[in-house]
């Protein structure tokens, strides 16, 4: 069985290391570095960005916890950048060293697809045809634009080039009040530059529960953040060393920079897509069942190239299924419950229904809440913003969690879990959390959702 997989993301490398052990010959073709967008340029430099940004609001703090240190502290931009490339560097070298122990074979070039049973890869002057079984497409996505704001690179920025800005900003206009727009709001503000987030919408983090959402925004004031909801970008344009900025009502600004974070699209171009029989969907995804498998027989497609959920570890699980299914003819991806996070401070979790959507779907609904200003834990490291919500039927069935708090991201795993096997507020909260934790607010929450509640008063 020879299979190639195009991309080398979190989708594309999880998918030729599982076909490779089970049997397949495999190629991997890449045209850029391994580790795709999300290694290269979102999820691990953002987050070597963010424990840069962390230490620097702990060094401010330092005088709550008896440490004395003269004055603000210095940033080192270039030296933040020199640990995310060195961090980003062992990553990928991981990765390739993963591959060449299963010997998958590792090609630099932009493929296409010649039919379904084989890719054409374009290097430098030359082209060369594999002959394969099957095909794993895990392209991607790429950042989404608007009309009136051109990118230069420099001054205008998109996602991708504002993780490795060379300079830090004063001042940052961030269009874009999701996923990007707020960790990038919180890593620029805790290295002290005045941010304003915009959005047109009229909550920040729109996808997440609304109590979640609005707290967050209440944390993000509380930082110095500006937050406008509400709020459309009329046009950008460079002026000189500046960049003019015209919003709704005839309001203009000037800014150092400009970042535009308002999500992204699926990378299919250029693919030979249609041209091989593979359908998309309206917004440019590739049509997959539940195999991952598209409309042309052998060629499967996982990750952000199919819309949904643009998360990395679906992409992996989804390569997962998709690689089963090309060697073995068995093989499916669930999405009944897939948890993610926000990383900003603080951290956003989730897993599951909002409470509007649990209601909409069941009716009655019990929540149960706990704020870490109840744990022990939190006010010892001094992190006492935040809490954990969980949404379950009228019978006690979890079916949504949300978490907004110190470590919020391990927290929601629990959670994800325990809406995964269908578990109970009564299930949670019968297991014993080590105290003191953080974790502790998981099982206080779900003696809240039960009226059983021991941290609360009296009436509540």
């Amino acid at each position: 069985m020879k299979i190639a997989v195009v991309g080398s993301g979190p989708g594309g490398y999880v998918a030729a290391l599982r076909a490779a052990r089970l049997g397949a010959s495999v190629t991997l073709i890449e045209k850029e570095r391994l580790g795709g967008t999300c290694l290269q340029k979102g999820c691990i430099p953002t987050k070597a960005l963010a424990a840069s940004a962390r230490i620097a609001r702990n060094v401010r703090r330092a005088g709550e916890f008896g440490i004395r240190l003269a004055g603000e502290p210095e940033i080192d931009f270039v030296g933040i950048q020199q640990r995310a490339r060195k961090v980003v560097a062992i990553q990928e070298k991981g990765i390739r060293s993963l591959l060449e122990s299963w010997g998958v074979d590792v090609l630099q070039g932009t493929a296409r697809l010649d039919g379904s049973r084989s890719v054409i890869v374009e290097s430098g002057n030359e082209d060369r045809k594999i002959a394969v079984d099957r095909v794993i497409l895990a392209t991607g996505s790429q950042p989404a634009g608007l009309p009136g704001i051109p990118i230069d690179g420099e001054r205008i920025l998109d996602s991708d080039a504002l993780v490795w800005m060379n300079v830090l900003p004063e001042r940052i206009l961030i269009i874009g009040g999701g996923v990007i727009g707020c960790e990038f709001a919180s890593i620029f503000a805790s290295l002290g530059v005045k941010v304003l987030l915009v959005e047109a919408l009229e909550r920040i983090l729109a996808i997440e529960d609304e109590e979640v959402s609005a707290l967050l925004a209440k944390e993000f004031k509380k930082q110095g953040i500006e937050v406008e909801t509400g709020t459309m970008v009329k046009s950008v344009s460079r002026d000189g060393s500046t960049v003019r900025v015209e919003f709704g009502k005839g309001r203009t600004e000037t800014f150092e920079t400009v970042a535009l974070t308002v999500g992204r699209r699926p990378r299919t171009g250029d693919l030979g897509l249609g041209e091989a029989g593979v359908r998309l969907a309206g917004r440019g995804e590739v049509v997959v069942d539940t195999s991952m498998r598209t409309s042309e027989d052998g060629v499967y497609a996982v990750g952000d190239m199919t819309g949904g959920l643009l998360l990395a570890h679906t992409a992996s699980h989804q390569g997962l299924a998709a690689a089963h299914h090309a060697v073995t003819e068995k093989g499916e991806y669930d999405p009944a419950v897939v948890p993610w996070a926000v990383f900003t401070y603080p951290e956003v979790g989730r897993a599951g229904l909002t409470e509007r959507e649990a209601r909409d779907k069941f009716g009655e609904v019990r929540i149960g809440r706990f704020q870490f200003r109840g744990l022990g834990k939190a006010h010892a490291i001094g992190e006492i913003a935040g809490l954990a919500k969980i949404v379950a039927t009228g019978q006690g069935q979890i079916v949504g969690a949300h978490v907004i708090g110190a470590e919020a991201s391990d927290i929601v795993q629990e959670l994800a879990l325990a809406i995964g096997k269908k578990m109970t507020l009564t299930d949670l909260a019968e297991s014993i959390h080590i105290h003191p934790t953080l974790s502790e607010i998981v099982g206080e929450a779900a003696l809240s959702g039960l009226g059983m509640g021991i941290h609360e008063p009296k009436g509540r």
